[in-house]
Order: C-alpha cells, then structure tokens, then sequence
C-alpha cells in the first residue's frame, strides 16, 4: 500500500493509499477520506495526490 497526500475537491488535504485489498476486485482503488475512488472517479472530480513517482500510482492511473 503506498501512503501518500490527497487533495479532495474542496480543498481539504488528508491522508490516503493506494490499495488492491479492498474487496472482491483486484483493480488498484484509491482509499481517501473514508471514501474509495476509482483512478477515472478521481480524475473525474479533481482530486490530486502526491507522490506521484510510486509505481503503484501508474498501476492504478492504467486502470481507467
């Protein structure tokens, strides 16, 4: 799981990860504010993270 900084769409920054162990689907989902976001779900409304240079990063952005 990589650790990293998320900024929602309304400016909070918190804590997220990215992870494939969060259910039934093996496709990298982005676990921020309680929330799972799809890379699509997260390009589509804003949300920036930081680091970006993890791999797993690529691997969850080659999801969509």
């Amino acid at each position: 799981m990589a650790k990293m900084r998320v900024t929602l769409i309304n400016g909070r920054i918190v804590d997220g990860e990215i992870t494939t162990e969060h259910g039934s689907s093996a496709e990298p989902m982005l676990l921020a504010d309680g929330k799972k976001f799809s890379a699509l779900d997260a390009v589509n409304n804003g949300i920036l993270i930081h680091p970006v240079n993890d791999p797993i990063v690529d691997l969850w952005l080659n999801t969509f």
